[in-house]
């Protein structure tokens, strides 16, 4: 690697690109090739910022455009920060791309904000009550920022509201400055209009707290279809959710209810749940046989899976997320001793990909270990196992990965930050 040149994106180790970070933060680097991971980063301004092959890469369709925006609106955001008086954004010339082309994409207004609220299985038992049910459930999905924006209806009434409010207090400003039967109408006219839109919001909360409704009750429709949800009352299967914050929460819920990994070795159980972790499919699956019992609770796992997500598709719910079909043999071979290399080569990954998979590995499995000895509280042979595949796993680079992380977060929470 040449003095001063770097390079930066997620496939890379954790502490490699903590590094490069560093050097970068301090001055000390010249140039770095990056992808929008550096550019997410914060306190790390450039000079000058060269947007390469991404306009032509991702300017396929409209429905790139927005992603790509976000994408050159990140890069070019590392450069004129914290008072810099000038600071360059490069677009290489592309035959795929005009001028104009460019042009509009960094002249674009801002893509708004859009929620990630995505309540689910684990929210719905954690939230209900005895006394009231799914009260709280509704109320919370209905008065989100989520529906809030994706409700046209109310966002536009209660934005027209917030503006007749506004223009009400100029008004009643104005009458104390000057007291005159003009002013006195258009208050009278302004309060009008507010009474009749706060009707408009009221029957647009209306129809969205419907909507809401609407959407627990089919979740409660799924979790019904496996004991779950019995006569409108959560059964003591809910305790298994309530510790699992997964997207695939339900399966592993169940998976643990029908104690499909009681066979497994430790090993092997850091195996299964490593394909809840990693969220991409290989084009062909590794030149690797799992163990007789890996395979038998692949079958049963999948098939589980399967029933999950058919009951959402009847019940008209996306929760759960496909399982990759072809990726498997990774956490097996880490926590049988591989190096990251190895384990890397198994599915031609990046290790820095491989060290995040694992990690959320990791993170799974003590929901899971949480989750066995909250529904059971006398120990239980798996809770030990789970424990056993965690140490397993927490091993060279991704226990010091896990190290940085805790190094982060107790730097953060002190008193003294």
């Amino acid at each position: 690697m040449l003095p001063g040149v770097a390079f930066h994106h997620a496939g890379l180790l954790p502490v490699l690109k903590q590094f490069v970070e560093e050097q970068f933060t301090a001055n000390r680097l010249r140039v770095v090739f990056a992808t929008d991971t550096l550019a997410l980063g914060v306190n790390m301004p450039a000079r000058t910022v060269v947007i390469g092959g991404a306009v032509e890469v991702r300017w396929r369709a409209a429905a790139d455009a927005d992603a790509q925006r976000v994408e050159a609106d990140g890069g070019a955001g590392r450069a004129a920060q914290h008072g810099r008086a000038r600071s360059n954004v490069v677009v290489l010339y592309s035959p795929l791309v005009s001028a104009r082309r460019a042009a509009d994409l960094a002249t674009a207004e801002l893509l708004p904000l859009e929620s990630a609220f995505a309540p689910g299985y684990n929210a719905l038992v954690n939230l209900w009550q005895p006394d009231i049910g799914d009260q709280l459930m509704v109320d919370m999905t209905a008065k989100s920022l989520k529906r809030f924006q994706r409700d046209e209806e109310l966002g536009q009434a209660a934005q027209e509201r917030f503006g007749a409010q506004q223009r009400l207090a100029q008004l009643r400003a104005q009458l104390e400055a000057d007291d005159t039967r003009g002013v006195q109408r258009r208050i009278e006219q302004m309060e009008r209009r507010i009474e009749f839109l706060d009707a408009e919001v009221e029957k647009a909360e209306y129809r969205a707290r419907r909507g809401a409704r609407r959407f627990v009750r089919r979740l409660e429709e799924v979790l019904s279809r496996f004991g779950y949800v019995i006569n409108d009352r959560v059964t003591r299967r809910g305790k298994w959710l309530e510790r699992i914050f997964s997207t695939n929460a339900l399966t592993l819920a169940e998976m643990l209810n029908r104690r499909l990994l009681d066979d497994l070795s430790p090993e092997e159980v850091a195996e299964v749940v490593s394909w809840f972790a990693f969220d991409r499919d290989p084009q062909e699956a590794p030149l690797l046989r799992l163990p007789p019992p890996v395979l038998r609770a692949r079958r049963e796992i999948f098939e589980l899976h399967d029933a999950v997500l058919r009951a959402e598709a009847q019940a008209g719910v996306a929760q759960s997320e496909f399982l990759p079909e072809r990726f498997y043999g990774v956490a097996l071979r880490w926590a049988q001793g591989a190096t990251l290399a190895e384990a890397a080569a198994l599915m031609g990954l990046d290790e820095g990909d491989v060290v995040s998979g694992l990690q959320k590995t990791i993170d799974l499995l003590g929901q899971l270990r949480d989750a066995t000895a909250y529904a059971a509280p006398r120990a239980t042979p798996l809770t030990a196992k789970l424990r056993t595949a965690e140490r397993l796993l927490r091993h060279g680079v991704i226990e010091t990965a896990y190290q940085m992380v805790v190094a982060v977060v107790e730097e953060e929470a002190s008193p003294e930050s």
